[in-house]
C-alpha cells in the first residue's frame, strides 16, 4: 500500500514536505518521496488512503501496526462525488477524529498535464491548511490519477 504524490515542475519548489509514514514496503523501505496505488475497480484503493491519511492527520499506526509521524494530509478526491464526504465521515467516526483533525479534502478534478495552474494551487492550498493546522504538510493525495492526468 503506497499513496500517489505527484506536483510537478515549479509548483513543486513552494511544497513544504515531511516524512510521514515510516513502515517496511515490500522490497523497502517508503518514508517520503512519491508512490501509486493501483488495483481493479473495488479493490478498496480509495478505502486504504483514507484510513492511512486519518492515521498520519491523527499520529497513530496505520493498520494498528505502521508508525507514523502526525502532519496535515490534504486529499484531492478528483471523483466519487458525493460518496466522498460520506467516506470521509466514516474514516473520521472509525478513528473517533476530533473535529480539528488536520484531514483536508478538496472535492474536485484537477489537470496535473494542461499547465502547472492546478500544481500551484495544490500547492498553496496544501501548504495554507498545514499553516491552519500548525503541524507540517505530510501527506498530499490525489485519488484518483485517471481523472487528473
Amino acid at each position: 500500500m503506497a499513496v500517489l504524490v505527484l506536483l510537478m515542475g515549479e509548483a513543486c519548489h513552494g511544497l513544504q514536505a515531511h516524512a510521514s509514514v515510516r513502515f517496511a514496503a515490500r522490497h523497502g523501505a517508503f518514508d517520503q518521496g512519491f508512490a501509486l496505488c493501483y488495483g481493479k475497480p473495488g479493490a478498496a484503493k480509495t478505502f486504504n488512503l483514507l484510513d492511512m491519511g486519518m492515521c498520519i492527520a491523527l499520529g497513530k499506526p496505520w493498520a494498528g501496526a505502521y508508525e507514523t509521524v502526525k502532519g496535515a494530509v490534504f486529499y484531492i478526491a478528483a471523483e466519487g462525488g458525493t460518496s466522498i464526504h460520506t467516506r470521509v465521515a466514516v474514516a473520521r467516526k472509525h478513528h473517533n477524529a476530533p473535529d480539528d483533525t488536520p484531514f483536508y479534502l478538496l472535492p474536485a478534478a484537477v489537470d496535473l498535464v494542461s499547465n502547472d495552474g492546478d500544481a500551484k494551487e495544490i500547492v498553496r492550498l496544501a501548504n495554507a491548511a498545514a499553516a491552519r493546522s500548525e503541524l507540517p504538510l505530510a501527506l498530499i493525495v490525489v485519488d484518483t490519477l485517471n481523472r487528473s492526468m
